[in-house]
């Protein structure tokens, strides 16, 4: 690919206009022998990545914060949003002095710690429900309509491109930025826009390749070295790939094949369809959310998402379940394994408490950043074993409606399905450590012989950076002394490691890989990490925060 990408900019700069049509000709051979040849990554695992939006004055403070969060729970890509509005609040004038003094050193810290970053151009093309995101000085040229004139008038274009080049100019050299996402679902259309108002539709789609093809060019002139994506999904769950399919009188395929880089979509259908026509591209899941009608459609498809197929229905989809931990732990390691090449999958979002972020919790800005069940799945898919932090599965919502009503303080605590064994495991809020976030702790009982086991998609871990040199860590408090023998299951071997626990207070323990005889090419095939009674007297035993460090 280096070898295509030198080979491609010194076409360019020979000339910026047009290129030789030989030399296109050959372009397309290298192209397409390097696809051929490109290895097929890991069908099972990606890199658990997040969208952050934070408004213009929460940076650095809050956003550096949330960095050094994601890094210490290994989630080490993140995508950093922020509207054309906030960016370029006059013409012509991009907001210089905020990208070098408060964007440029949460950066430094993602440079630093080998954290990847996408910058992505957080504007809506909604028609009246995307104004917000448009600057003032665009809303006020006679051109403008709705934010969607951006895509389909020439005039407001032109001014669009023009800040997307610049704003690259300005950040190519910033450290941790490896990709931009220059427009976030442009053709973002349900059902009813695409019967009612298919011209636009199309038009909308030119404007994106026009779009696109600017910037591509203006990379390949002056060097960009960072990769291009769109972000683009439908509104309806299923409608991705229908439009894939049937967009239109527009031909995509240059748009897939020559000017994108990996394929990026929100829908992961629409990801579905393209490993059909383009199997061996490396593709980026730009935002995922997790929602009734799908966990429904999973269920009757018993997690086979070739399967699915699900109806769009606006009561039921209105409000995406944030508290169902094996939900989202289910969702995310299945929806990686459904699509090759996937290289990251940007979860949506920490953002500000408005909108569309009290929909999808992660980190909850209402109650002091508090983490959320879903990002604790997130963390264990990316390099954790299991918080123990979920709800009782008979208390969670079955709706929209009566997830809007639920209050998670009140929820009875419950324990990961994916925990099973011979003794017990149960969830409780009382007797909580002091420190950190967590509102539910396990009891463990295990009588002498006993065990609890957790099934694990240790395949992220690797991808994640987990290796032998990393510890398996646990809190943990007894009111006696004794010891427990922490398990780990890899196919027919088993290693285990005994931890003596001292009475009282809660105390943190840990057992490195090392000891217990892990090798680096051993951690992405565990299958199952937990805790066994070797002892001769039976253990009541509560644990917290059963992780990789």
């Amino acid at each position: 690919m280096i070898a295509l990408r030198y080979h491609f900019q010194k076409c360019r700069v020979q000339s910026s206009k047009r290129l030789n049509l030989a030399l296109l000709k050959r372009m397309s051979v290298i192209l397409l022998l390097t696809l051929v040849m490109s290895p097929t990554a890991d069908l099972d695992a990606a890199q658990i990545g997040i969208k952050c939006i934070r408004a213009k004055r929460e940076y650095p403070r809050a956003a550096r914060y949330d960095l050094e969060r994601f890094h210490k729970d290994r989630i080490n890509t993140v995508m950093l949003s922020f509207s054309w509005a906030q960016l370029e609040p006059f013409e012509g004038d991009l907001d210089e002095a905020f990208l070098k003094s408060q964007l440029l050193p949460v950066l430094k810290y993602a440079g630093k710690n080998k954290m990847t970053v996408i910058l992505a151009s957080h504007c809506c093309f909604w028609g009246d429900h995307g104004d917000w995101s448009m600057p003032r000085w665009v809303k006020s040229k006679k051109e403008y309509r709705t934010s969607t004139s951006v895509l389909t008038d020439p005039v407001l274009r032109a001014c669009h491109i023009s800040y997307l080049k610049r704003l690259m100019d300005e950040t190519r050299k910033y450290p941790g930025v490896t990709g931009y996402n220059i427009l976030n679902e442009p053709v973002s259309a349900g059902k009813w826009y695409f019967v009612h108002a298919r011209q636009e539709f199309d038009e909308r789609w030119d404007g994106v390749l026009d779009i696109v093809s600017e910037v591509k060019q203006h990379m390949v002139r002056t060097n960009v070295p960072q990769f291009l994506i769109i972000g683009n999904a439908s509104c309806d769950i299923g409608f991705e790939r229908y439009m894939w399919d049937n967009t239109g009188k527009v031909d995509l395929k240059p748009l897939w094949t020559k000017l994108l880089d990996p394929i990026a979509a929100q829908g992961l259908q629409l990801l579905a369809a393209s490993v059909k026509w383009y199997g061996n591209r490396p593709k980026i899941r730009t935002e995922v959310s997790l929602n009734f009608t799908l966990l429904k459609a999973m269920r009757e498809a018993n997690h086979d998402f070739s399967k699915i197929r699900t109806q769009w229905s606006p009561d039921a989809d209105y409000t995406t379940v944030f508290y169902d931990y094996d939900s989202a732990y289910d969702y995310e390691g299945l929806a990686t394994a459904a699509v090759p090449n996937l290289k990251a999958s940007y979860v949506w979002r920490v953002g500000q408490p408005s909108g569309s972020s009290n929909k999808i919790t992660l980190l909850d800005h209402r109650h002091l950043d508090r983490p959320t069940p879903y990002y604790w799945a997130l963390r264990d898919l990316a390099s954790g074993v299991d918080s123990f932090e979920t709800l009782e599965a008979a208390g969670l919502p079955k709706n929209g409606a009566e997830t809007r009503e639920l209050n998670p303080k009140k929820a009875k605590a419950g324990i990961s399905k994916r925990w099973s064994g011979s003794g017990s495991l149960t969830g409780q809020k009382d007797e909580l450590p002091f420190f950190g976030d967590s509102t539910i702790c396990a009891r463990m009982v295990l009588a002498p012989g006993q065990s609890v086991l957790r099934s694990v998609v240790s395949s992220h871990w690797k991808d994640n950076g987990v290796t032998a040199a990393d510890s398996f860590t646990f809190r943990a408090k007894v009111k006696e002394g004794g010891n427990v023998t922490l398990v780990v299951k890899r196919g027919a071997t088993e290693y285990r490691r005994p931890v003596v626990l001292k009475s009282g207070r809660w105390k943190s323990c840990n057992v490195s890989m090392k000891e217990l005889g892990l090798t680096d090419t051993d951690i992405g095939s565990i299958d199952q990490v937990g805790f066994a009674n070797e002892s001769g007297t039976r253990q009541v035993i509560l644990l917290d925060d059963f992780l990789i460090r």
